[in-house]
């Protein structure tokens, strides 16, 4: 059995047994602001867009980090 909602942009049909894994999947957040931002034109700062800016700012700066250590010993491995 499938279950309609209506998102605030389309309507998502998923089983009721998945819907937990795709409301805990995180890119599903980030194609429904992007969906939000292309096709209704609707783009509101929202906490959540702080928090993801913050996660990859931190991600970001920890690759270089670890590039930045590492990279003495790339030409070792390649």
């Amino acid at each position: 059995m499938t279950v309609t909602v209506k998102s605030k942009s389309a309507p998502l049909v998923v089983p009721a047994s998945v819907r937990p894994w795709v409301a805990a999947n995180p890119f599903g957040w980030l194609v429904g602001r992007l969906r939000d931002a292309l096709l209704d034109g609707h783009l509101a700062v929202q906490p959540g867009d702080l928090v993801a800016l913050a996660v990859a700012v931190a991600l970001f700066l920890g690759g270089r980090w670890v590039f930045r250590r590492l990279s003495p010993y790339f030409e070792d491995f390649l």
